[in-house]
């Protein structure tokens, strides 16, 4: 879809699951543990305060809430450059 991911060497990116108003998310695996995992991409993050702001949200979120139908944070990767 046009993105690149830069992801750490444990995880590796399989397929694109879809494509949202902040992001995209694609399919991966912990190459360590051999766990699947979901790596998303968010683009344009700094722009706008209220981009921002959501994502902060987002991430307190998944931080906070415990549920076997929800993901956890595994690992959260700074951008390359600003």
């Amino acid at each position: 879809m046009g993105h690149k991911f830069d992801v750490e060497s444990r995880f590796s990116i399989l397929d694109v699951i879809g494509r949202g108003a902040y992001g995209v998310v694609c399919a991966g695996r912990d190459e360590l543990t051999g766990q699947p995992i979901a790596v998303k991409r968010i683009s344009g993050i700094f722009e706008h305060t209220t981009f921002t702001k959501r994502t902060l949200r987002e991430i307190r979120l998944m931080r906070l809430l415990q549920h076997e139908n929800l993901l956890g944070i595994k690992s959260i990767l700074h951008p390359v450059s600003r």
